[in-house]
């Protein structure tokens, strides 16, 4: 919140999206007023191909924003056979193959798939920001993996506690980050730097200060 609303009073147009289950950014921001909300349109109606995400903005004084959901905790992508069209499938055994193999062409093509679904939806509305904000959550879940797929290059900026489980998630952050570069060529990601909150001046947090900034090293950016 704090680095859109400096960009926004810079007099950059930005959109901030919540994609935490959590939903710590919507309640910050004052938008969530029930955490188990499912009508209101969020990002997860989005990922699940119920709505446009131009639908889901909210325009606020500074910036614009998408809601999270705490469903987007269960999110794995659009399912290739839901139960209502398996049962409808009755008696066609060609037809329901037919079906998952036309969802699983589907799948394999990032035109079409789950994992580039949310890229193609910012396309649609980045004209309208000069930044576009995503958060996510510490898990590398779908919904993770599909931010940092989010453009053609993607800048991660990682916020991390003094404490040995944040060392672990950025390593494994860093590491999901490695695997996606190599198996695809064409995407870019750039890692803008650890950036440390909750720091007191104690023993503890000045040694895993020092164990971070030797991870930021290794992974070739700054703390």
């Amino acid at each position: 919140v704090n680095l859109g609303t400096i960009l926004a009073k810079k007099g950059k147009k930005v959109l901030l999206i919540d994609m935490d289950a959590q939903q710590t950014l919507s309640t910050i921001t004052g938008i969530m007023k029930d955490r188990f909300d499912e009508e209101t349109p969020s990002i997860y109606h989005v990922l699940m191909n119920q709505i446009p995400l131009k639908d889901a903005i909210l325009h606020g004084e500074d910036f614009d924003f998408v809601k999270s959901d705490y469903r987007l905790y269960s999110y794995s992508g659009t399912p290739l056979l839901t139960k209502e069209q398996a049962t409808s499938f009755q008696g066609d055994p060609d037809g329901l193959y037919d079906f998952v193999m036309q969802n699983l062409r589907r799948q394999n093509d990032p035109m079409t798939d789950d994992r580039h679904k949310l890229r193609r939806e910012l396309d649609s509305v980045s004209e309208y920001y000069d930044f576009i904000l995503l958060d996510t959550n510490p898990d590398l879940d779908a919904a993770s993996v599909s931010v940092l797929l989010a453009a053609p290059k993607t800048h991660v900026l990682i916020p991390a506690f003094p404490e040995e489980s944040s060392r672990q998630a950025i390593i494994a952050l860093y590491n999901t980050i490695q695997t996606i570069l190599e198996n695809d060529l064409t995407q870019r990601i750039n890692i803008l730097g650890i950036l440390i909150s909750r720091f007191e001046r104690n023993n503890i947090s000045k040694r895993y200060l020092s164990y971070l900034d030797a991870t930021a090293k290794n992974m070739n950016t700054i703390l």
